[in-house]
């Protein structure tokens, strides 16, 4: 397994901003030790594998759970992610605010896209 090129100096801009930091994915139990030697590890305070949350992405539960066991209150979170629907629509129906991470143009969504963790970063915490 590798990290997504800038997800580690992403999530430490992040932290450094206040930020805290969990992991909702569509994963087995393993998730945790499947990122080590990513150097994301690190950096991330919850994960939240669906294999552990008991529902898959784009389940409405999957985000609940990860939202309870982070502490986060729908409305002080924001979930970055590629998938337009398990990743941006679907969280949004739980009241959490999204941010897509694509380089494809839709002229459908009109929401806050970036093109790279670094974009995200600074979307997220600014200077």
């Amino acid at each position: 397994m590798a990290a997504m090129p800038g997800a580690v100096d992403c999530l430490q801009r992040l932290r450094s901003a206040g930020f805290a930091i969990a992991v909702c994915s569509n994963w087995g139990w393993d998730l945790r030790a499947d990122l080590r030697g990513t150097g994301l590890v690190e950096q991330i305070d919850v994960f939240v594998p669906s294999a552990q949350a008991g529902f898959r992405k784009p389940h409405p539960q999957v985000y609940q759970s990860t939202l309870a066991r982070a502490g986060f209150a729908a409305e002080h979170a924001v979930f970055v992610g590629d998938s337009l629907n398990a990743d941006v629509m679907r969280p949004r129906r739980v009241g959490i605010r999204s941010v897509w991470l694509t380089k494809a143009a839709v002229d459908a969504y009109s929401g806050p896209r970036v093109v790279s963790l670094a974009a995200a970063a600074e979307l997220l915490a600014g200077d």
